[in-house]
């Protein structure tokens, strides 16, 4: 029944994707169809006529009188040539399908990914909540993947391997007898020439069972199949799995450790995107340096050695000609393509952000009805990375072309030499024109992988450690913050300047003033977010620059504007402040933040998730998390970047409070949206252009009738007008 099953599933998923293969909308990706069927076709046909040829130019060899049948070595050497001349996926016949089947692929990629963004948008805002983007996405792009390499699987493999094995029994049947038809083992007779031609005949069982051995240790078909190929795979996978696994580490460390500058001025997806081929692409590259290319120069060695030594000089030569020919052709070819994979890579990473961003604001992609216009955009980023995709496979065509070409070549100018000795000098033997003929195409199989291997880098911090930085010491409260700086360029402000001509000092102080006026970039540079251009930041007469980043970050509690949450329960969101934190302080935190009896409202309690960047939650519960995971951290100093600003002014009041005991007792700098909840602050300041214009408590800033007085007459107008329950935008309001 199972197998049954199996078979019934896999029969139905052929047939589901069966016409992503036939391309409705375009005659010309119909014909490339057809094409790649024929030269399927034909390279099955090619297949057999090979041993076929090779088997007449062994007999001319054998059969008196001997004959130099060129012709024949012309033929066979011809059909290699289509073939490929290591593997068959460096033939002709399979790079100029290869080269039409990009298109049709292309188009059912493209069909598939639409299809399936389609579906995603069409799920319910429900779905979205209950999942992380993050696995979306990842199951997305394995699942475009599969069916991908499925249908390539599928036609280019199952089915050629299917017509070669009927079309082998067929002739080995019909040719021989049916025991050959039932073994389909065609290279047996090339290796057991030698021994069949010597007179007297004789069944050397010994020589079939020594070479059966070694074909069952080296691979019987390939030898990524062979014993020894698959014990080392098995011993090797804790290796590759440990050495992938500090590469993603260490690689996401670098990544934490980049300055917010950095991070603000890439889009997350194209990081992300590019963090995984980074990370692929080394440990690609460890496996194929010590499996591929160290094996490889090692046979080449051997080679010539046992060439020169058995044969003539003549053969060293020949093999060592064809490799170095190989090995350079594919190095300057391979950095010529980089510039293709380059392009590539980059439209990958807008495909790739193009998707993170419209499942992100899945909710707002509804508000306005634009599922149409987000899927008719990622069509346009899809045909984007296709047409670089397309430029990249033109560019690896080409190289598998001149491989084949130098390969083909090498064991053209080998054949015809061994022939002609084995004809007209009868210094070798019909099994050593055998045995050059196997160990040559043997050893250019591995070749096939080289050049494939693209570098990637990875920029430095932009805010790095000091050397020996000490840790920031607090001796009992906290004595002073002095920022002195001339200048600081903001990039997120299109390179304008943020702060300039700022030398102050902060006790308990409140930082007020209109949008851009440079006040949460000083929250920043608190953080060390970014450095100043000139100037310093000292913290209790300690230089920001000089203590240790984690102990300034940590000595530091914010609640900022938007507060964005972990797709995880409530309980990891508080406690996140301190990992280590118990239960029972977390409660404590929540309760102090206001929000513990709304918690348990809840039917999970501290184990609700609260969704993509706490979508789960309303306004207010986000900010009493926040406020909560400061309590938690218990901080020195603390930091209200507009904390209250997007909430309605009852829900603000319940805040408040919280808010206050976060407050209580510690250094406090708010980044004000109403000037209502700062009115007992110790000292106020006010910006403008990156200056600070006033400073003074409430009463003193109303009394000289500035920009705060202004600022506050506007507010409470506002507040005054009719049915004004919500406060005014921030452009106003400050």
């Amino acid at each position: 029944m199972h197998t049954g099953s199996t078979w019934a599933g896999a029969a139905k998923k052929i047939k589901t994707l069966a016409p992503f293969l036939w391309p409705k909308k375009s005659a010309l990706l119909k014909l490339q169809v057809i094409i790649c069927i024929l030269l399927l076709i034909i390279a099955r046909v090619i297949n057999l006529f090979v041993p076929i040829y090779n088997r007449l130019l062994v007999n001319s060899l054998v059969d008196k009188p001997l004959v130099f049948r060129w012709d024949y070595v012309l033929i066979f050497v011809g059909f290699k040539f289509l073939q490929g001349g290591g593997t068959g996926g460096m033939g002709v016949l399979n790079n100029v399908r290869s080269l039409l089947w990009i298109g049709v692929q292309q188009y059912t990629t493209r069909e598939i990914e639409i299809e399936l963004f389609r579906h995603l948008h069409g799920l319910s805002l429900r779905w979205h909540l209950s999942r992380k983007t993050g696995e979306v996405l990842r199951v997305m792009n394995r699942g475009t993947d599969s069916i991908s390499n499925l249908l390539n699987y599928v036609l280019f493999q199952i089915i050629p391997t299917i017509l070669d094995i009927v079309i082998a029994i067929v002739f080995f049947v019909s040719t021989f007898s049916t025991w050959y038809g039932v073994i389909v083992f065609t290279t047996m007779a090339l290796y057991l020439v030698n021994s069949l031609v010597d007179k007297p005949l004789v069944f050397r069982w010994d020589y079939v069972l020594i070479f059966v051995g070694f074909k069952f240790l080296q691979g019987g078909g390939t030898g990524g199949m062979g014993v020894l190929n698959n014990v080392r795979s098995l011993l090797w996978i804790g290796v590759q799995q440990y050495t992938t696994r500090e590469i993603e580490i260490e690689l996401f460390r670098h990544l934490h450790g980049l300055s917010l500058r950095w991070h603000l001025s890439r889009k997350t997806g194209e990081v992300l995107r590019v963090m995984n081929r980074g990370t692929d692409s080394i440990s690609n590259l460890l496996n194929y340096v010590l499996f591929q290319i160290i094996p490889t120069i090692l046979d080449i060695v051997i080679a010539i050695v046992f060439f020169v030594s058995t044969f003539s000089t003549w053969y060293g030569v020949i093999v060592f000609t064809t490799m170095a020919l190989y090995l350079v052709t594919s190095i300057v070819v391979t950095e010529w393509r980089t510039k293709f994979q380059r392009k590539m890579n980059l439209a990958d990473n807008a495909l790739n952000t193009r998707s993170i961003d419209s499942l992100l604001n899945f909710e707002t992609v509804k508000y306005y009805g634009a599922e149409e216009y987000e899927i008719k955009e990622y069509g346009k980023a899809i045909q984007t990375y296709q047409v670089a995709e397309y430029q990249n496979s033109l560019s690896l065509v080409f190289l598998n072309s001149l491989q084949n070409l130098i390969i083909t070549g090498g064991l053209l100018a080998g054949s015809l030499l061994c022939v002609h000795e084995v004809v007209n000098n009868q210094t070798l033997t019909v099994g050593d024109y055998t045995l050059f003929v196997s160990y040559i195409l043997q050893l250019y199989v591995p070749l096939n992988w080289f050049g494939t291997y693209y570098r990637s880098r990875v920029p430095h911090p932009q805010v790095a450690e000091y050397q020996n930085s000490l840790s920031l010491v607090f001796l009992n409260s906290l004595q002073n913050l002095i920022i002195t700086s001339r200048n600081f360029r903001d990039c997120a402000r299109f390179e304008s300047w943020a702060v300039r001509e700022l030398s102050d000092s902060f006790s308990e102080s409140m930082d007020v003033g209109q949008s851009g006026a440079g006040k949460s970039t000083i929250i920043r540079l608190l953080f060390r977010f970014y450095d100043v251009e000139s100037g310093d930041i000292f913290i209790d007469n300690q230089n920001i620059k000089t203590v240790s980043q984690a102990s300034l970050r940590q000595a530091i509690g914010v609640v900022p504007q938007d507060t964005v949450l972990f797709n995880n329960s409530i309980k990891f969101n508080i406690q996140y402040a301190r990992i280590n934190a118990s239960e029972e302080e977390v409660k404590e935190a929540a309760t102090s933040a206001d929000i513990h009896e709304r918690i348990l409202s809840f039917p999970d309690g501290y184990d609700t998730q609260v969704g993509e960047r706490g979508l789960k939650l309303s306004g207010g519960e986000k900010q009493r998390v926040a406020i909560a995971r400061t309590l938690l951290k218990a901080p020195q100093i603390v930091l209200l970047d507009e904390a209250t600003s997007a909430l309605d002014t009852k829900t603000e009041r319940n805040i408040q409070s919280a808010l206050n005991r976060v407050c209580a007792s510690r250094t406090t700098i708010i980044v004000a949206h109403r000037l209502s909840t700062i009115i007992h602050a110790d000292e106020i300041l006010v910006m403008h252009a990156g200056e600070i214009v006033e400073r003074g408590r409430h009463e003193e800033l109303l009394e000289r009738n500035g920009v705060y007085a202004s600022m506050w007459i506007q507010q409470n107008t506002k507040q005054s007008e009719p049915s004004s329950d919500e406060s005014p935008p921030s452009s106003t309001a400050q």
